[in-house]
């Protein structure tokens, strides 16, 4: 029988008998405070402050708090005047860029639902989405104009695509534009519909101004950021993390939002270093990527400096203060490639963390702060801090934030994740089913997710409930176990562990464990790239370290990178289903067959 595990008060000295994370006085939004009338506010305050920046043909584009909120009084203007009503859809399909800031925020002040579409999706998945949103409007970006009129021919009751780029004509503009009111907002209306993986149909988040204000209210708390900070922006905004945490968060406080269209490190730190960016959200590969490339760096100077490198990595480590470690990297900033004066920390969630490349920025001076959360949790339920920070965990959830475990029996210590408070979702759009499935009936919403919870109130994260592998014999693995031991392989690029039913010998009808994983040199990388045969038989001894039951029965070695959303999350079903197609082939040599898997 399933038992239930509260999350005790942070830092106990001894185990407190099981409580509810204490959560504590959050004032409830006022009308007056919603995200709408917030950027008028924000005009106001900081009128000629740079509010977003973007790098286009070689130069910097900035865009003023003044030019954004006149902007988006024009474009709300034109709305209403076509027709749109409180509650209405309105569809963005465009990369991130000020006029996607613009449209937001405009749809928000003529009352409208905001639907960001993920722009590397289908044209039949981006159908999908549409005719369950249903918008009025769909806003598109140059490079998908041939999307959104085919959208359009699909779906009649879309009634009008705008593009983003271009100035509005003159009989739309109103003369006094950022006078204007919004329309009314109540803290409970849907202000987002943010669309996640749901199988045969598409699932639609309803995210609420109240779920909104509350993420801004507790994550300033954190991540205490003023006026003066500048946030670099490189997820896509259909990532909720980056919608809250790296858009409309900054904006709140009069920060400067740029927009990089890049994801190569050396550009990326040369954006670091131009705008003097303070914080970026981003996601565990990207941050693997710049490590990968500062390492390469420092392989060009030699074994000298490669040995003196390592030796003050490991000083590093024993340094109290973040000021002290970046000091005593100080006269390697030229040879970095990474001299960041203003830079305080990355902020990093979506997938699991490696904590090598964790503990690499920290001793560099430059701090990971890994959360979790969800989309149906607007996003973030735990987040690491500067106050509050432990390796390996995703921190301690927000104040406000219930948090428990569903363990499978009392002396467990992992279980399912159930969280409680504001920043749960009010379900998915039309979709009551699915939304009794996620919330239940005392508001605790089922997160799928398996964890842990430490005696000073840090949440780890171990797996998924249904990625758990059930064996024939009744023994259970989480493949989480099994990546973190074929992770330590230096041949190793990228892993990923599914279960999978088995279709041969004594093990067909049962799960069995299955490994995908892309060498390193695979896809372009630099250096070569090892055999299928050094790799397998480097995977035989690395499994030794694994209990025999944990060990994968099946093994896929490819060359190209693993399938992941636009989040970096490793998409697991379509792991699993490519192992299944190579399977049908039967390319024996890419397998490991039972025989093997009794020899590792």
């Amino acid at each position: 029988m399933a038992t239930l595990e509260t999350l005790p008060p942070a830092a106990p000295r001894a185990v407190a008998a099981p409580q509810d994370w204490p959560a504590l006085a959050v004032p409830a939004a006022r009308p007056l405070d919603l995200i709408g009338d917030m950027l008028r506010a924000r005009v106001e305050a900081f009128s000629s402050r740079t509010a977003l920046s973007i790098h286009e043909d070689g130069r910097w584009r900035t865009v003023t708090y003044r030019n954004l909120g006149r902007r988006a009084e024009v474009l709300a203007t034109r709305l209403r005047r076509q027709g749109l009503s409180a509650g209405d859809r309105v569809a963005i399909l465009s990369d991130p860029r000020p006029e996607w800031v613009v449209a937001l925020f405009a749809a928000w002040r003529a009352g409208a639902i905001v639907v960001p579409l993920d722009v590397k999706l289908t044209a039949s998945e981006l159908e999908a989405i549409v005719a369950d949103a249903d918008p009025r409007v769909l806003f598109f970006s140059t490079a998908y104009a041939s999307t959104a009129r085919a959208l359009q021919k699909r779906r009649p009751r879309l009634a009008s695509i705008l593009p983003l780029e271009g100035k509005p004509s003159r009989s739309t503009a109103p003369s006094h534009p950022i006078r204007r009111p919004a329309l009314p907002r109540h803290p409970e209306n849907t202000a987002l519909l943010v669309y996640v993986p749901g199988g045969a149909q598409p699932k639609g988040v309803m995210v609420t101004y109240s779920n909104l204000l509350f993420q801004l209210e507790q994550l300033r708390g954190l991540t205490k950021p003023g006026p003066r900070e500048v946030f670099l922006s490189t997820l896509p905004l259909n990532h909720l993390l980056q919608l809250t945490c790296g858009l409309v968060g900054p904006l709140s406080v009069g920060s400067e939002v740029c927009f990089a269209h890049t994801l190569h490190p050396a550009d990326i730190l040369q954006l670091i270093r131009d705008r003097g960016v303070s914080q970026m959200i981003t996601v565990p590969l990207f941050l693997k990527l710049v490590k990968g490339y500062l390492e390469r760096r420092v392989r060009r100077y030699g074994p000298s400096k490669q040995a003196l490198f390592r030796l003050l990595l490991k000083i590093s480590g024993g340094l109290p203060s973040l000021r002290a470690r970046r000091w005593l990297f100080g006269g390697w900033a030229e040879l970095l490639d990474s001299r960041l004066p203003r830079f305080r920390h990355f902020t990093c969630g979506a997938a699991a963390l490696d904590p090598g490349v964790a503990r690499f920025f920290e001793r560099l001076g430059l701090p990971v702060y890994e959360g979790y959360g969800l989309t149906e949790t607007s996003p973030v339920v735990a987040m690491n801090s500067l106050r509050h920070h432990r390796a390996g965990s995703v921190g301690r959830p927000l104040p406000g934030v219930r948090v428990r475990l569903l363990k499978p029996e009392p002396q467990a210590e992992v279980g399912e994740i159930l969280t409680q408070g504001r920043h749960v979702t009010r379900g998915y759009w039309g979709n009551p089913e699915a939304t009794r499935e996620l919330i239940d009936q005392d508001g605790w919403l089922h997160t799928g997710d398996l964890g842990r919870i430490d005696r000073n109130g840090f949440l780890y994260i171990v797996g998924r409930v249904k990625e758990l592998i059930v064996l024939g014999g009744g023994k259970k693995v989480h493949p989480h176990d099994v990546e973190a031991a074929l992770s330590q392989s230096p041949l190793v690029k990228e892993v990923c562990v599914v279960g999978d039913v088995s279709a041969e010998g004594l093990h067909a009808g049962t799960e069995e464990v299955c490994a995908v994983v892309v060498p390193q040199g695979a896809g372009g990388a630099a250096g070569p790239a090892p055999s299928d045969e050094a790799v397998r038989a480097e995977l035989k001894t690395v499994c030794e370290r694994l209990a025999a039951f944990k060990r994968p029965t099946r093994l896929l070695i490819q060359r190209e990178p693993l399938p992941r959303s636009a989040g970096g999350a490793v998409e697991r079903s379509r792991v699993r289903q490519a192992l299944r197609d190579r399977g049908r082939e039967r390319p024996a040599p890419a397998f490991l067959n039972v025989t093997d898997v009794e020899a590792i």
